[in-house]
């Protein structure tokens, strides 16, 4: 999860996309689509992404299958919006779950009006219409954080952690981080790990 941070944080400071360094690429190995095991095409991934933001023109979208520590195989696909900005999305190369989105187009200008209640309500919204009943009743929620905006002419926005729950206990890595936009109410970057085996949870500190 904070290698998912770190590459939304680059990816939305830097007008050409992402920026990964060589540790980064260490971590990555990239599967030939042609003979792994997936069950979902880059276009189904091509249109997840249409799906989480209409205004993605077609002709900016570029993907690769790739092999992450932390998710397993899945399509990285990023493209450019209507208005000129980035949105960058992992998805599940075996079932088309959206693991983890960030959404540059939503960083809009204007004034906050967004409430905390309203943040959270959002966020429960947004994980309901993404993850099985089964995951929701094993997340719980930490914190919901308003972070100042970066500079004048930007929103500020919530920052909502849930704790993956494992036989009582809080995962140290698993749960779902979502940024909601504290201007529009929309949701700015989501992420979903769900990796760590049952007998390795141990107490958050």
């Amino acid at each position: 999860m904070i290698l998912l941070c770190a590459i939304f944080v680059a990816f939305a400071s830097e007008e050409g996309g992402i920026i990964f360094t060589k540790e980064d690429a260490k971590q990555i190995k990239y599967p030939d689509p042609s003979t792994a095991d997936v069950n979902i095409s880059f276009e189904d991934a091509k249109n997840k992404l249409i799906s989480e933001n209409p205004e993605v023109t077609n002709e900016s979208i570029h993907g690769e299958l790739i092999d992450d520590e932390n998710f397993g195989i899945i399509w990285r696909v990023s493209s450019k919006t209507t208005n000129g900005k980035n949105i960058f999305a992992g998805i599940n190369a075996s079932n088309g779950e959206l693991l983890f989105v960030y959404d540059g187009s939503k960083n809009v200008q204007g004034r906050d009006s967004i409430s905390k209640d309203d943040a959270l309500k959002i966020a429960e919204e947004y994980i309901e219409s993404r993850v099985s009943a089964e995951k929701i009743n094993e997340i719980e929620l930490e914190d919901v954080n308003y972070i100042g905006p970066a500079a004048d002419d930007l929103p500020g926005y919530y920052h909502v952690s849930y704790a993956r729950i494992i036989r009582g206990i809080p995962s140290l890595s698993d749960g779902i981080l979502l940024d909601v936009n504290a201007e529009t109410g929309e949701v700015l970057s989501y992420d979903k790990s769900w990796s760590m085996d049952e007998e390795e949870s141990t107490h958050r500190y």
